[in-house]
């Protein structure tokens, strides 16, 4: 049996992300293992930023 030694738990912060969490620490306290919240925010680039930013390049003619 493998030995888990950390529990990563995403989080939104809504009522199911508390209920993984929940089941993250009895997890965590059963098997002796850390435990570690993740939570991602994606940036929200307009289309002008998204082009200062190089991230889009016209392939159109002029």
């Amino acid at each position: 049996m493998k030995i888990i030694h950390n529990i990563l738990i995403p989080t939104d912060f809504s009522d199911c992300a508390a209920n993984a969490y929940q089941y993250g620490l009895l997890f965590a306290d059963k098997w002796k293992a850390g435990l570690k919240l993740l939570h991602v925010v994606a940036p929200d680039y307009g289309v002008t930023d998204l082009a200062r930013a190089g991230g889009y390049r016209h392939q159109g003619k002029d």
